[in-house]
């Protein structure tokens, strides 16, 4: 009889394996779009759930962002089925979450739903006020344009049982074969019509978004790591090879500002859009969105060639250094992440202001900017961070999500950066030269690592019981405390000179502005007060600047002699005024005007504190 009974179990065992596979299978649709409304098929196999009260739960908010977002409110017609196939009851709670009433404690196996896409979200009137419609930054959202563009951030499609975040998921991607999948998840790409990913739990399937599209990729090395460039351009504009071009020197800067670089893969998700009004950039902005292993860029199809390797180095630096913060270095708030009521992280200046100071920094180390042009950036933050009253960064960071800090988010990126650059300063000088705030982080990064995170509360002690007591005081001073920063004290021990207000000169052709008439395709002048060196009056049409043609696609090029004009060369302005065509040339005027927040290398402040500041500033300076 023991035998018997112990087959019997077996049995049981066995025939309850079926209904107990503890993992979501999600099939997301992206072959059968409904045309008329734009929207996506989910069905998800769920974990075998009989709690009496399910929840089924969207974000509210998601890591590397500091507003709600509110991704339920994309969902439409919600069901959801038993093990026998039978419906049960569904109530919507909030925004983001709904009851799945399960009163006989039966087996949840299925639910459904369709999804729209964020990117083409439009207020439901003229009158709706931006906080109420909260529009979604494009790299954070979705978008569905069948058959040419899909990009999958997850929780804009699919979410998680509240309690059961931790399960595995198994994503299926139903497509047409033209579309090519780019991520850093685990995929199977097992016909050119499915694709299949996996992640261990719903915060690392978050953390690597896809775009489908028909494949412009590029890949190279930056020293042990590989680094993949995946680009949509609606115009065709810009190509990953060109990118490549791009980010190849940069890569490299960063891989020896590193040593070696934290990663051993990276990917670069690039969507370019028309560089004009459209749908999708009525709302929203320009930007990037970072992720562990990847990032998703949402920037516009500069034709200028110069402008376009600006623009992508400036925002691209900024995102592949949060490699090493948050990745390396993040508290238990990132850690274990609530997706619906988030603790905020106090250390803004450590995830934002750092990377951002980096960002410029291991350009400027690795001779990619120039010394002039690194002032030119801490100057330009200095006058934007004095747009914002003097708060504390920790209690802000804290706040970020009310009412009262969320305007002062930007400021992560102005005084944040200062932040870090005056306590690099300060390292380097109480250690004569041996310790910067990389070799601070690195010590940081080795303690606690991508799987130990830091308690939120511990991180400034342990800081200053890394470093020096007096780096305590900067941090109960600046960081913790509001006091203004010390720029002329700080500047000055690198041998640079600060002013608050200096008398300056500046070269130009006058006041003028223009602006883009899309009707007629032209360029017209105004706010012209008559005294520009052009003889210049509101209402001409510029046709042309040194003999070159000027159009809508190469007009910042075109333009650049006129609005930064270099030494005393003369410039040729030609131009109809009513029907009359007309030219004019001229050279700039040297004008006085009242600089601020001026900052000047000083030799005469000695030679150890100029070797202190080549000792910052460059990966090859010997002593």
């Amino acid at each position: 009889m023991p035998g018997i009974r112990a087959i019997l179990m077996l049995a049981i065992v066995w025939l309850a394996t079926p209904l107990c596979a503890q993992k979501y299978e999600v099939t997301l649709d992206l072959a059968s779009v409904t045309k008329e409304k734009d929207r996506v098929k989910v069905t998800v196999i769920t974990p075998a759930v009989t709690d009496e009260k399910i929840v089924y739960a969207l974000p509210a908010l998601i890591p590397g962002s500091y507003s709600r977002k509110d991704f339920g409110r994309f969902v439409h017609e919600f069901y959801a089925l038993d093990a026998q196939g039978y419906p049960l009851k569904v109530k919507k709670l909030d925004n983001n979450r709904i009851l799945i009433k399960n009163p006989h404690n039966r087996i949840l196996q299925k639910i459904g739903y369709w999804v729209d896409d964020t990117w083409d979200a439009q207020k439901t009137s003229p009158k709706q006020k931006d906080a109420a419609f909260n529009y979604i930054f494009q790299p954070g959202g979705t978008n569905i344009d069948a058959g040419r563009n899909y990009v999958i951030n997850h929780q804009g499609f699919y979410g998680y049982l509240v309690g059961y975040e931790k399960f595995p998921y198994e994503l299926t991607i139903l497509k047409t074969g033209n579309l090519f999948g780019s991520t850093t998840a685990d995929i199977s790409r097992e016909s050119p019509g499915r694709d299949v990913i996996t992640a261990p739990d719903y915060a690392t399937l978050v953390d690597n978004p896809v775009m489908y599209c028909e494949p412009d990729t590029a890949v190279f090395s930056a020293g042990d790591t590989r680094v993949t460039i995946s680009v949509f351009s609606e115009n065709r504009v810009v190509k990953a090879e060109k990118l490549r071009r791009y980010l190849l020197p940069l890569s490299g800067a960063l891989n020896n500002f590193f040593g070696k670089m934290p990663v051993d893969r990276y990917m670069f998700i690039f969507y370019f859009t028309r560089n004009d009004s459209t749908p999708l950039t009525r709302y929203g902005g320009y930007g990037a969105l970072e992720h562990n292993y990847c990032s998703f860029y949402f920037l516009p199809e500069l034709s200028s060639e110069n402008s376009l390797k600006s623009m992508v180095m400036r925002v691209a630096a900024h995102e592949f250094l949060h490699i090493l913060t948050p990745l390396n270095i993040h508290s238990e708030e990132i850690q274990d992440f609530d997706f619906q009521q988030p603790k905020m992280s106090q250390h803004l200046w450590l995830y934002e202001g750092v990377t951002e100071y980096f960002a410029h920094l291991a350009q400027l180390r690795d001779s990619m900017i120039t010394d002039e042009e690194f002032i030119k950036v801490i100057r330009g933050k200095i006058q934007e961070a004095a747009g914002y009253r003097d708060v504390s960064f920790t209690h802000m960071s804290r706040n970020i999500l009310q009412e009262d800090y969320r305007s002062m988010y930007s400021n992560v990126y102005e005084k944040g950066a200062l932040i870090a650059f005056l306590l690099d300063i300060r390292l380097m000088e109480l250690s004569k030269g041996k310790m910067n705030l990389r070799d601070l982080l690195f010590r940081l990064s080795e303690k606690y690592g991508p799987e130990k995170p830091f308690k939120d509360d511990s991180l400034i002690t342990e800081i200053v019981r890394m470093t020096y007591p007096e780096i305590g005081k900067f941090f109960n001073d600046y960081v913790i405390g509001s006091k203004p920063l010390p720029y002329q004290d700080y500047f000055s021990k690198i041998g640079w000179n600060y002013y608050y207000t200096k008398q300056d000169s500046v070269t130009s052709f006058g006041k003028f502005g223009l602006f883009y008439n899309q009707t007629d395709d032209a360029f017209i002048v105004t706010r012209c007060n008559g005294e520009n060196r052009f003889g210049l009056k509101n209402g001409d049409r510029l046709l042309s600047i040194n003999d070159k043609p000027i159009t809508y696609k190469n007009f910042e090029e075109v333009l650049d002699p006129v609005f930064s004009p270099w030494g005393n060369l003369p410039v040729t302005v030609r131009y109809r005024r009513g029907g009359e065509e007309m030219s004019a040339a001229a050279r700039p005027d040297t004008i006085p005007v009242t600089g601020r927040y001026v900052i000047e290398e000083n030799p005469a402040l000695g030679l150890e504190k100029t070797r202190l500041r080549q000792k910052m500033f460059s990966n090859y300076f010997k002593e």
